[in-house]
């Protein structure tokens, strides 16, 4: 694999150098342990922890924290945590249930997170048990292109009619599973999904969030954050994963050429933000002034693009995902407690601060990565100080706020009240993702490097070249 040295990571994360701080990288080491310590005491091989009860559910049946946090403790150098964690896995993993599942989040959670596993400690165990995730999710396709949503991974039963994001949020995955097994049929059903979809119409490369998979006049809301994010996302990724095939640069590039066109917007004091648009199917478009945390990822997508040379108008693109870096950023700079909200709204005649609001049943914050990850890409690509500094920052508000101080961290109910209240909720991408970012934020740049990796949608770095 492209790193098979158990000990590199250590020297990486004491390395002197302008591009690395090492305390701020301690500092987030210890509140991945403070969530994982509490995760092994009460939750151990359960999906999700509960940190105000103290207890553990497996509503996946997969060890979802266990599989998801995996590569966080190779990178932070936990190797004993790992070693306990990839055991267990390895031994009781059970691949085959009888249980219907999330064909995505399965995919990008647990096949992904035993494949970058793999790809970082060369464990055969795991890629044995990411080959046999694999081809069970694969019985999806049996009988259609476009999977269902949910599919039982003993029957191949599925059900359910799949969102844009659903069957295009696959194909990073499946085509590294192919070429670490060397089985080319394991991500062909996954490319079929992309052939499809770049047939169906859309407005300027952009489509709605409910697609018409089978053709027919498309329509309906079109937008950049839940059920429609990782499309976008994956265009570029699949370009840098397989640059020869040059179709993924060009329908990247239409895509953000159609975002400047249709979504993007402007208030009258400066703000800049992605837009939703409902949309008849020919020249009717209706703007909706809403922008989900999940649309975070923008910024840092854009940056990559330039960064990986897939972008055809890179300084253009880069002024953008630094506007659009500075409007992420105020959703949590303007919030009591420096935590930002799911959603945001936007009223485009007014001056900033006026011109962002929060409406009450959307002021919860779950920890989400967008933003962070959005910091990472961007300070790697630019090296501006600024995006430590407000990294710092959040990661200071996720202490101050959602930690729980006998153990692990929760979901803030709202983000704008001065007394906070949590939920019962640890989600796994906190340690999968947002302290992994966060870590790798403050980490030098040698650190999984952006021209030798690939993250997938839940922050699982895939080598770009496998067998070196």
């Amino acid at each position: 694999m492209c790193i098979r040295d158990r000990g590199w990571m250590f020297f990486w994360i004491l390395r002197p150098g302008h591009a690395g701080d090492g305390g701020e990288q301690q500092k987030i080491i210890s509140m991945f342990q403070h969530g994982w310590g509490a995760y092994k005491r009460y939750a151990w091989g359960k999906d999700e922890f509960l940190p105000l009860s103290r207890e553990g559910n497996s509503r996946f049946g997969l060890c979802a924290t266990m599989v998801d946090a995996m590569d966080t403790m190779w990178l932070m150098g936990l190797r004993r945590e790992f070693d306990e964690c990839a055991e267990y896995v390895e031994a009781n993993l059970q691949v085959d249930l009888d249980k219907e599942e999330s064909l995505f989040e399965t995919s990008i959670r647990i096949l992904g997170g035993l494949l970058a596993a793999h790809s970082l400690a060369n464990r055969p165990g795991l890629l044995v048990k990411a080959t046999s995730l694999g081809e069970n999710l694969l019985k999806a396709f049996r009988e259609v292109e476009v999977p269902p949503p949910a599919v039982n991974l003993k029957t191949g039963v599925g059900r359910g009619l799949s969102c844009l994001s659903e069957p295009t949020t696959l194909q990073l995955e499946f085509r590294l599973l192919s070429r670490l097994v060397g089985k080319p049929a394991l991500r062909r059903p996954v490319d079929k999904v992309m052939e499809l979809v770049q047939k169906l119409d859309s407005l300027d490369g952009l489509l709605p969030l409910q697609p018409r998979w089978h053709g027919g006049r498309q329509s309906g809301r079109i937008g950049l954050g839940a059920r429609g994010d990782s499309y976008y996302e994956y265009l570029l990724k699949q370009a840098i994963q397989s640059p020869e095939d040059p179709r993924y640069k060009s329908w990247y590039n239409q895509a953000v050429d159609g975002m400047e066109k249709h979504l993007l917007q402007t208030t009258a004091g400066g703000t800049m933000y992605m837009a939703e648009l409902d949309w008849d199917g020919d020249s009717t478009e209706r703007l909706v002034h809403k922008m989900d945390h999940l649309v975070c990822f923008v910024p840092g997508m854009l940056a990559l693009g330039v960064q990986r040379g897939m972008d055809d108008k890179p300084a253009q693109r880069l002024r953008l995902a630094e506007a659009l870096m500075q409007t992420c950023w105020r959703m949590y700079a303007q919030t009591k407690t420096g935590l930002a909200p799911e959603i945001v709204q936007f009223r485009p005649e007014e001056m900033a601060p006026n011109d962002m609001w929060i409406k009450p049943n959307d002021a919860f914050s779950r920890l989400r990565p967008e933003t962070v990850e959005s910091l990472f890409v961007l300070w790697r690509v630019t090296h501006n100080p600024k995006y430590r500094t407000w990294g710092r920052q959040i990661a200071a508000a996720i202490e101050r706020h959602a930690k729980v101080e006998a153990g692990g961290y929760a979901v803030v109910k709202n983000v704008d009240a001065a007394d906070v209240v949590l939920e019962d909720k640890m989600e796994t991408f906190l340690l999968a993702e947002t302290f992994k970012y966060l870590f790798l934020l403050f980490s030098p740049d040698e650190i999984v490097p952006l021209d030798k990796f690939v993250f997938n949608t839940e922050a699982h770095p895939f080598p770009l070249v496998v067998g070196s």
